[in-house]
């Protein structure tokens, strides 16, 4: 999400939750707390297919498996 689409939602949900660091220009979010909120404003979905994932390995002697 873009800091536009933050600052938009702050400003007329006053339920989206609160920084918990970072400073006035660039404040920082609990990402569970903001995940929550999206789902529950249906802002977000919670993907239903499958997923790809690449998972690399090293093993010893610089050997790299997928």
């Amino acid at each position: 999400m873009g800091r536009a689409a933050v600052a938009c939602w702050r400003r007329r949900h006053p339920d989206f939750p609160g920084s918990v660091a970072g400073t006035v220009v660039r404040p920082q979010f609990d990402r569970g707390a903001v995940v929550a909120w999206l789902l529950a404003h249906d802002k977000i979905e919670v993907p239903t297919g499958p997923t790809v994932a690449l998972l690399v390995l090293a093993g010893s002697h610089g050997a790299r498996h997928r």
